[in-house]
């Protein structure tokens, strides 16, 4: 028999972060880590990001059993160093992560095995959406709606913390409306638009573009990251590189470099900072120097020479230029909430289940967040900020505890 489970680990990974919490059976928390996204259809590493935030919350919790020697990705002869007879460490897990419905479940349970394993653990993990760890980080109720609007949309309604009912989370091509990346979008169709002339006048014609060559603040990646196996994204990928190819952001903990040290970002070849016209930036006032048909062609390479994930770092300037007044950022803004609202409408028209928000856009004091609260009034409202530690709870199941002492850790892992 393999070795009686000593923790609970939980991971919530998301389009663009991924965090994870190590916790004792009684709910104590003992380590975190965070990476960048890990939905397989939108980042570019979904399999190395999760074993970064997992390695990152071991090491943390003093508690890491080292790594595998087989970091070939799924389908290798990897050796598992946690196993019977191998004095490694025994957990019980639960990924909650976007793009782990059933379209994308083989997947996300082949990239998160992997990390698991590389990580030196015994088994695998569960996988679930992640819109049921939200829900899980923000109560000990069985029952309940919630409504998740971050890099990525979608609603569900729970019974018995299963889900039941769910409406949108379709991914940023499909669906996911009302979301940052939605937002994202909108901001660029209304930029594009109103260079052209077939929109109103916006001061994101001038903004989106800073804001799509800024650099993202993530981790290092551990070494072994770099075995981490491709997803359909990396090889279908508007730029046609894998992951591998991708330079890895500075650490968030290291001093920023000098100016001299950052090499520019490149537009078909030719540096930003280039004399000739070139993608010049004023990093300072967020805005670009280009003009008309330079800016919006621009802007239409940075957003297809990134990942989909990016343009959710968008929702921010739109939620500014409409708290100055920007008449076409409030629409975009009023459009998400309303969207929203209708998702979470169609999967739960009962007034009486109390309802979770989750995602940054709904957690944070957004104007879409003001909006959405002010049309369910008289509704229980609870916000999940500790997605991460509901999927430590749900981990907790696996155990031997009893129904209260799961209760009792859990209120524990989320701070109730």
């Amino acid at each position: 028999m393999g070795s009686p489970v000593r923790l609970v680990i939980g991971v919530d990974g998301g389009g663009t972060s991924t965090r994870c919490v190590v916790a004792t059976l009684a709910g104590d928390v003992l380590g975190r880590g965070h990476a960048a996204g890990a939905n397989p259809r939108s980042a570019r590493a979904p399999g190395a990001n999760l074993l970064r935030a997992l390695t990152g919350a071991l090491v943390a919790a003093g508690v890491v059993p080292g790594t595998s020697g087989g970091l070939d990705g799924p389908g290798a002869e990897a050796s598992d160093p946690a196993g019977p007879d191998g004095g490694g460490l025994s957990a019980a897990g639960v990924f909650g992560l976007a793009g782990a419905s059933e379209a994308g479940r083989r997947v996300a349970r082949e990239l998160s095995g992997w990390a698991w394993r590389a990580a030196g653990l015994q088994g695998d993990p569960v996988v679930v959406p992640d819109v049921l760890v939200a829900f899980t980080g923000a109560t000990t109720g069985p029952s309940g709606a919630v409504l998740v609007a971050g890099t990525g949309a979608v609603a569900a309604r729970i019974e018995n913390r299963e889900i039941v009912r769910r409406g949108d989370g379709y991914g940023w091509l499909l669906g996911d409306e009302g979301s940052g990346v939605w937002i994202g979008r909108r901001a660029v169709q209304s930029a594009l638009a109103a260079l052209d002339g077939r929109g109103a006048p916006t001061v994101l014609t001038s903004r989106v573009l800073p804001t799509l060559f800024s650099r993202p603040d993530v981790p290092e990646p551990p070494a072994s990251a770099a075995a981490a196996p491709e997803t359909p994204f990396s090889a279908d990928a508007p730029t046609g590189r894998s992951p591998s190819d991708v330079p890895a952001p500075a650490s968030s903990d290291a001093p920023a470099p000098a100016s001299s040290d950052v090499p520019a970002p490149v537009f078909s070849g030719v540096p930003r900072s280039a004399s000739s016209g070139g993608l010049a930036a004023d990093a300072s006032a967020g805005e670009c120097a280009l003009e008309g048909e330079a800016l919006a062609q621009a802007i239409v390479a940075a957003v297809y020479d990134g990942e989909p994930a990016r343009l959710g770092l968008l929702s921010p300037v739109v939620e500014a230029a409409a708290r100055e007044g920007d008449q076409v950022a409030l629409a975009i803004l009023d459009d998400a909430a309303r969207c929203l609202l209708h998702t979470l409408e169609a999967v739960t028209p009962d007034p009486s289940l109390p309802v979770v928000l989750a995602g940054s856009l709904l957690t944070n004091p957004t104007l879409v967040a003001g909006i959405v609260r002010a049309a369910l009034p008289g509704r229980p409202l609870l916000v999940s900020r500790q997605a991460a530690a509901g999927a430590a709870a749900l981990a907790l199941r696996a155990t031997s505890l009893s129904e209260p002492e799961i209760t009792a850790a859990h209120r524990r892992l989320i701070a109730l």
